[in-house]
């Protein structure tokens, strides 16, 4: 879903743990490239 220069994803993550942990991420965008990016999950 995009909202103005923000990017909302729903990610799942492997290789960092054990399981796959699943989430958001946030991506804000500013002249075409990735600036910041949040994650956000339950675990």
């Amino acid at each position: 879903m995009v909202v103005g220069n923000k990017v909302v994803d729903h990610e799942r993550i492997t290789g960092i743990r054990e399981s796959e942990v699943e989430g958001i991420a946030l991506y804000e965008v500013c002249d075409r490239l990735i600036r910041n990016v949040w994650f956000y999950s339950d675990e």
